[in-house]
């Protein structure tokens, strides 16, 4: 029996690379308050911003965990995949209303949400019926041996 990475451990993985990489930009300072006359070392790390990006993109991240683990998405994989892009998409477009004089933890919101919409609209929709016919009827068939 081939072992696999659960869905659940990527989606955390890419949650977790993407929060590092916001809170990463969260130390630097954007270019209006540099044309402003503020100093980098004037500059106080936004911790209610970077938690409002990491929170958001976390919605996102839960949102592919239910498409991808609810038995309704398993059974209607277009359907679901249609409904379930709702979120990525406005999110994106909230990403870029406010985008103008935006912070560097604010760009790398923009940089992760179209790194995702790209993501959702192009690999998603080949990589469902294949996590439907080879990882989640596998793990369902083997959850049922063990039960008996």
């Amino acid at each position: 029996m081939k072992k696999y990475i659960p869905t659940t451990l990527i989606l955390l993985m890419i949650w977790l690379t993407a929060s590092a990489f916001i809170a990463y930009q969260g130390q630097f300072i954007s270019s209006y308050l540099k044309s402003r006359g503020m100093l980098q070392e004037e500059y106080a790390y936004p911790l209610d911003g970077v938690l409002f990006c990491i929170t958001a993109y976390a919605i996102v991240i839960l949102n592919y965990a239910f498409l991808l683990l609810s038995p309704f998405s398993i059974r209607h994989p277009f359907i679901s995949f249609l409904l379930f892009s709702i979120i990525p998409v406005s999110f994106t477009c909230i990403s870029f209303l406010g985008a103008m004089h935006a912070s560097s933890y604010w760009d790398a919101l923009i940089i992760v949400m179209l790194f995702t919409f790209f993501l959702h609209f192009l690999l998603l929709p080949f990589l469902l019926p294949l996590h439907r016919k080879y990882i989640y009827l596998r793990r369902e068939t083997n959850r049922s041996s063990r039960q008996y």
